[in-house]
């Protein structure tokens, strides 16, 4: 007889589900947790621009449609809000329709995050890329993402995960005529109903090191996160000691497909 839980589905299925989670989540783009974190961004800020923009103009919303933008680090899936009786409305970090963007658009959501460029910087750069600016949209676009990478940093974390997902960008900002190099270390969970969290997120100048990781894994602590039943990362310095330090009972996975293919690992796998 197969077991059941409350709700009708059984143990392994919740476990088939997030299997095909994490391979899929893998399979989203070479920097899958920087990937979902600017996604979720920009979902988020154009979802409080139409919410001004419909106030402002005495107009309703006409729910979303679906738009992938295809980045270096991964593909973005945006909802895109649209507004009833209203062609005017387009969000101001948009792309413009049908346009590739290149390198200078995937830097400027980076600096966006990093706070890597000053206003100055951004209005020169919004200009070269097409992108309407305004003192009004860039003030709403600093505060509205100043907040809500302020609730990553701090949100209450879910005391158990099956799976976090860490990984890093390396970029260079160039600020007051200055090439800076920095990294952007993401962290995404998947907990036990397959569902994605945004952890949290670090930028630091220069390499990581042991007391890095450090600080990084005792804010997850901090924040509630308890047990988790894998780590997945590349291979960071000094991070598989921290993860046997603090998370003694967790797995740590370098390699995706190993972690429910024990026996199809491939010679080049660099699993620990």
């Amino acid at each position: 007889m197969t077991r059941k839980g409350r709700n009708g589905v059984t143990p392994e299925a919740v476990i088939q589900n997030l299997i095909s989670s994490l391979d899929k989540f893998a399979s989203e783009g070479r920097r899958p947790s920087l990937t979902y974190l600017i996604q979720e961004l920009l979902n988020y800020f154009m979802l409080k621009e139409r919410q001004y923009y419909t106030e402002t103009n005495s107009l309703s919303c006409n729910g979303f449609y679906r738009r992938n933008l295809a980045l270096s680090f991964g593909n973005l899936k945006l909802n895109i809000p649209r507004v009833r009786f209203g062609n005017n409305f387009r969000s101001c970090l948009l792309p413009q329709r049908w346009k590739r963007y290149d390198k200078d658009y995937e830097e400027f959501l980076l600096a966006l995050l990093s706070n890597g460029y000053t206003k100055a910087k951004i209005q020169e750069i919004c200009k070269s890329l097409g992108i309407s600016y305004s003192e009004v949209a860039m003030q709403s676009i600093e505060e509205l993402i100043s907040q809500q990478l302020q609730y990553f940093k701090t949100r209450t974390l879910p005391s158990e995960l099956f799976a976090v997902f860490i990984d890093a960008y390396n970029a260079d900002i160039m600020e007051e005529g200055k090439l800076k190099k920095l990294s952007i270390f993401t962290a995404v969970g998947i907990d036990l109903k397959g569902y994605k969290h945004i952890l949290g997120y670090w930028v630091k100048q220069g390499s990581e090191n042991l007391g890095f990781w450090t600080e990084v894994f005792q804010d997850l602590i901090n924040r509630g996160l308890r047990k988790v039943v894998v780590f997945v990362t590349d291979s960071f310095s000094g991070l598989n000691k921290i993860i046997m330090k603090l998370f003694a009972v967790s797995d740590h996975q370098l390699c995706f497909l190993h972690f429910y293919r024990n026996d199809a690992c491939q010679e080049n796998c660099v699993c620990p």
